[in-house]
């Protein structure tokens, strides 16, 4: 952790002895999870970096919702095929959930947070009584390992996508499978399930061709499909309401298409080099796209119309997000900087340290007071990739204090030198004279 205003370093989160490989706040941003290759996941309190507890001997990802939604409880996979559920405030064991017989990996937790779903190595999922820690049901498998599930928004129902691309619908309250089949493009990998916030519809992703299907819930039918998606599909390539996505089909060009329709309903103007991240804000009326052509852009989501420039990375920009207000932005740039903007104009707030020529990702924490940066390791050189025992080179986690301006509008205003105007021919910065002449 970094001290905003004088760059002084205040807490480093270190204790991990290989690569990291996953990472979630809780919903209130206090506590942070790291897992890492080393087979173990460390706990942190996130206001200050310090150490909460250690698990060893988990797996090396955490899932798409290890800690539960009321902040109270974390899921770890363990390398025995157990699973441990922990409490995120202090790292005591609550609960060990492991049948005799057979693995319980955890996916999801339910929306009320008193639901876990686990799944074993064979596609068969049980539903816990997270309070408990007793097994409510168990659902029958197919033969292949489960990688992705959610509960639906009222809990009564559970999704999962399996490695031979099948999708499965549970009824959790009365056990009985409701509908199962394979996507369109059969024999895919399924990395992501999920219900539309409606219910009415559900998505699932691949990792070959970064496709998504909307598939009605009964008939498994295709209503639409969407390829050339970001990877990581928890970066709000979706709008809140569900019911948009945001697309990069590599033509520079970032898409906004109704979920619904497969129209689509807005586009972004061509930039100057590779997209590499998309966002929505937490309204879905903006979003705001980077590109190694070193400028991050704010977008009308609704239309399409260019509203914001970020300028000022000296390299490509990796990615960008919104807080939770839609007040700033945060971009992560291979330049060794990661920046914080204010979104209606693209004023320039802090400028960041991070490590120089490696991809990293930003984001705010849930009130706004802390960023966390994630700085993927470097590659390993080909001589240790043909080493299956040759260890990787560990990522970084850096927690920084981004506390408010206190200033007001008119003492900042004080201080502004001038005011230099500028227009942009492609990437290329070109100022104007002022309107006024500087003073010292």
């Amino acid at each position: 952790m970094w001290d905003a205003a004088s760059g002084r370093a205040v807490a480093v989160l270190a204790g991990h002895a290989d690569v990291l490989t996953d990472l979630h706040y809780s919903p209130d941003g206090t506590i942070l999870a790291t897992a890492s290759a080393d087979g173990t996941v460390r706990l942190w309190r996130a206001q200050v970096g310090q150490p909460v507890a250690t698990l060893t001997g988990t797996c090396q990802m955490l899932g798409t919702s290890c800690i539960s939604p009321d902040g109270q409880y974390l899921a770890a996979g363990q390398l025995d095929g157990s699973a441990a559920i922990v409490a995120a405030e202090t790292g005591a064991r609550t609960s060990h959930l492991q049948f005799p017989d057979r693995a319980a990996a955890p996916l999801n937790f339910s929306p009320d947070s008193r639901r876990l779903a686990t799944a074993d190595r064979q596609g068969a999922l049980a539903i816990w009584d997270v309070p408990q820690g007793r097994p409510q049901a168990t659902l029958p498998g197919d033969g292949f390992r489960v990688l992705t599930g959610h509960f639906s928004a009222d809990g009564h129902r559970f999704i999962a996508g399996a490695e031979n691309g099948t999708v499965r619908i549970w009824d959790v309250e009365r056990r009985k499978q409701l509908s199962a089949g394979p996507v369109p493009r059969r024999g895919t990998v399924l990395y992501y399930t999920a219900f539309l916030r409606d219910g009415r519809n559900l998505v699932a992703a691949n990792a070959v061709g970064n496709t998504i299907w909307v598939l009605e819930p009964e008939s498994l039918r295709a209503m639409t499909s969407f390829q050339n998606l970001p990877l990581n599909l928890q970066d709000n390539c979706f709008s809140p309401d569900g019911r948009r996505i945001l697309t990069l089909p590599g033509d520079q060009i970032a898409h906004v298409f109704s979920i619904d329709t497969g129209q689509e309903l807005a586009r972004s103007e061509r930039h100057e080099d590779e997209l590499s991240s998309v966002a929505f804000d937490s309204l879905g009326s903006r979003f705001v796209t980077t590109s190694a052509d070193r400028i991050a852009r704010i977008w009308d989501a609704t239309n399409g119309q260019l509203l914001v420039w970020l300028v000022g990375h000296l390299q490509g920009v990796d990615h960008a997000a919104f807080d939770e207000p839609g007040l700033r932005v945060v971009t992560a740039s291979r330049d060794g900087t990661v920046r914080t903007w204010e979104a209606a104009t693209g004023r320039p707030l802090a400028i960041f340290p991070s490590a120089q020529g490696l991809r990293s990702r930003a984001y705010f924490n849930r009130d706004g007071r802390r960023l966390i940066v994630f700085t993927e390791p470097p590659p390993r050189p080909s001589y240790a990739r043909r080493r299956n025992d040759a260890p990787g080179l560990p990522g970084t986690i850096t927690l920084w204090d981004v506390a408010a301006e206190t200033r007001s509008p008119q003492e900042l205003d004080k201080r502004i030198r001038c005011r230099v105007p500028y227009e942009m021919d492609g990437f290329v910065l070109k100022p104007g004279k002022p309107a006024q002449p500087c003073h010292d």
